[in-house]
């Protein structure tokens, strides 16, 4: 997950990112202050995944959560970026335990791409 252009689902990596280089904002304030919409990554599956043998459908939405875990397609394959992941199909649904230093992490590896040295 280190290609910005490649991933629109980063929202809060990109921020994070995006606010560090123009104003050297602290990446964990953009980090811990995102929207919703921010923490979700959305990844289409040719047959459905499942979730805690739950299906999930063909489109599953999730984000980070410290109590996360895979995601599988339903030929028990994971996801891929889905490890420590939890469902939000509902984007209503409330969003708890949100892994912070996952996000963190993913910014930190972005920068270190792109020659940022922290």
């Amino acid at each position: 997950m280190n290609d910005l252009s490649r991933n629109a689902h980063l929202g809060i990596v990109k921020k994070a990112v995006k606010n560090y280089l123009t104003n050297e904002y602290p990446i964990e304030n953009t980090i811990r202050n995102g929207l919703k919409e921010d923490y979700v990554l959305t990844k289409k599956t040719k047959f459905g995944a499942k979730f805690r043998d739950e299906y999930l459908g063909k489109v599953v939405r999730w984000y980070y959560r410290t109590d996360g875990d895979y995601i599988l397609n339903m030929k028990g394959h994971k996801v891929p970026d889905a490890n420590g992941a939890y469902p939000i199909m509902n984007l209503d649904d409330e969003m708890v335990n949100i892994d912070y230093t996952r996000y963190y992490q993913e910014t930190i590896k972005i920068l270190k791409t792109i020659g940022v040295i922290l």
